[in-house]
């Protein structure tokens, strides 16, 4: 962490140090000024002078984008937009703080073992599913910088400042962005692309988190561009298996016609080689889920030594800083309940799946009873948490 951020506060929220900055924007290690709740806070200083160059994405249009995506966006790994602060000079977004930082740290120059870039990977690939098939949002900046890890190392995406919400999955896209080493060959060359570009990306992340670097590398941009429309693979004399090494050609292919699709990835046998672990705990017919949330999200406040009769009775009446607080822990609580209820692994599409509009009936449920119980449930105690009805029915 670096040091102390110049910016003392923001909104509710105390700013105590610099996690990261970029050109565009600078993030923050917070706490919540009444309850303590640590947080990311992403800080944008609002320019004066539009940018010169008519072609280019102003920042305050990239933070509307992100924020316009994530608030559309309900997904165990999708790092979560809690609150958004805008101010005459800075506009402040509020996200779930990651402990274990970006995937980057996670990545020797040897690669990581495939066992767990399998697990890691398969995460990525439900955070993308979810944005292209139910969201129909194009990520376009998916890079090791951009996936986060929680406390138990499980993905979050990140950053959507480049992402674009399509009006139909038929729908092309034109501009350019991106980091120039993540980027597809048609981004670059300016022609007409699909969602296919984040396959690409991601297929570079596979390669770079499984043999230790990333596959087009030149410190002269023109020189990079040539190398990535020749495509050429060099995997050097890192031993890796013949699935793993059969998945990432697929994805990196110039030609976005023979790049592999998502619904083959999903069904690809590098994929399908984790095995699905035991669940310690059957959710039976008789679980009550809304109990559960409403015991859990009590447990989490008596953690943090808060009354939650106290914070409910706030979060109510819309009191603004107590509902931040609440967002963080029920999104928390969320999360848990959706990984457990949904056996989450790395095996096939069925069991990679955290989230199918709250749908369950491709999991290992007991019965489709029960499934159907889990599902209607759990969609209920969503609705309210996500429409602000917090009281407890």
């Amino acid at each position: 962490m670096g040091e102390v951020g110049e910016m003392g506060e923001i909104g509710d929220y105390a700013l105590h140090f610099l996690l990261g900055s970029g050109v565009q924007a600078s993030v923050f290690y917070a706490t919540h000024k009444v309850d303590g709740s640590i947080v990311a806070i992403k800080i944008l200083k609002k320019k004066l002078k539009p940018s010169n160059n008519e072609n280019s994405v102003s920042d305050i249009e990239k933070t509307e984008k992100e924020i316009t995506a994530l608030k559309s966006i309900s997904h165990p790994c999708i790092i979560p937009l809690l609150d958004v602060i805008e101010e005459e000079k800075r506009i402040g977004l509020v996200e779930e703080f990651a402990p274990n930082g970006s995937l980057v740290t996670l990545i020797s120059t040897d690669g990581m073992p495939e066992d767990h870039a399998l697990r890691i990977f398969c995460q990525i690939l439900c955070a993308i599913d979810y944005i292209h098939n139910y969201k129909n949002i194009v990520h376009r900046d998916i890079k090791a910088e951009n996936i986060l890890l929680d406390a138990s190392f499980n993905v979050k995406l990140s950053d959507f400042g480049l992402s674009h919400q399509l009006r139909s999955l038929d729908e092309l896209m034109s501009t350019g962005c991106g980091s120039p080493q993540y980027t597809a060959p048609e981004v670059i060359n300016g022609n007409q692309y699909s969602m296919k570009c984040d396959i690409w990306s991601a297929g570079v992340l596979l390669f770079y988190m499984t043999i230790g670097k990333l596959p087009f590398l030149s410190n002269n941009i023109q020189r990079l561009f040539q190398i990535i429309f020749a495509g050429v693979l060099n995997f050097g004399t890192k031993e890796i298996s013949v699935d793993l090494r059969d998945l990432i050609t697929k994805m990196i292919q110039v030609d976005p016609s023979k790049r592999i699709s998502l619904d083959e990835i999903f069904s690809h046998s590098w994929i399908r080689k984790g095995t699905v672990p035991k669940i310690p705990q059957r959710i039976s017919e008789e679980t009550d889920l809304r109990q559960q949330f409403h015991d859990q999200v009590a447990a989490e406040y008596a953690k943090m030594g808060i009354d939650y009769a106290l914070a409910m009775s706030n979060v109510q009446k819309k009191n603004h800083r107590f509902m931040a607080t609440y967002a963080i822990v029920a999104q928390r609580v969320l999360d848990k309940m959706q990984i457990r209820a949904s056996r989450i692994m790395p095996r096939a599409r069925r069991s990679l799946i955290l989230v199918k509009n709250d749908k369950f009936e491709h999991f290992d449920s007991p019965s489709k009873r029960n499934r159907v119980m889990i599902q209607n449930q759990f969609a209920k105690i969503k609705s309210r948490f996500e429409n602000n009805d917090f009281e407890q029915k």
